[in-house]
């Protein structure tokens, strides 16, 4: 038999993990194992879980990331024009990510071989690129 204090540890370890009333908007535990799987190399299950994140939790402020790794994963596997559609697409709403999303949309544009629109792109952002192309130097991605 649970003593009271016993299902007291049991309920706030539970709600601590991810369960309970706050599990959509609790979602680290959700991204972190899928850029695993990036990181890992299995860039085809990354790219599907990253699409079924922002479907799934598309309130959270998590998304505009989730589909920066989702686009990392396109260019990883040669999809250069559909990563260069996924960050046209959502840069308006990359909040604090919009630098990267500028950096990887150059990326895939010069990947692609469209040279002139990644030049575009590097050059009218190249201020902002730059900060984070620093940060990125310095172990800040």
């Amino acid at each position: 038999m649970l003593f009271p204090r016993h299902w007291f540890w049991f309920c706030l370890r539970w709600l601590w993990a991810g369960g309970g009333f706050w599990a959509p908007t609790h979602v680290k535990g959700v991204i972190s194992p899928r850029r695993k799987r990036l990181s890992r190399g299995m860039w085809s299950r990354a790219e599907v879980e990253f699409a079924q994140f922002a479907g799934k939790y598309p309130e959270s402020g998590r998304v505009a990331e989730a589909l920066l790794m989702q686009s990392e994963a396109d260019l990883k596997q040669g999809k250069f024009l559909q990563a260069v559609a996924l960050l046209i697409a959502r840069e308006p709403q990359a909040g604090d990510l919009t630098d990267q999303y500028v950096y990887w949309l150059g990326e895939a544009q010069f990947q692609n071989a469209d040279y002139v629109a990644a030049a575009g792109t590097f050059f009218t952002t190249r201020p902002r690129v730059s900060k984070f192309k620093l940060a990125a130097g310095r172990g800040g991605e």
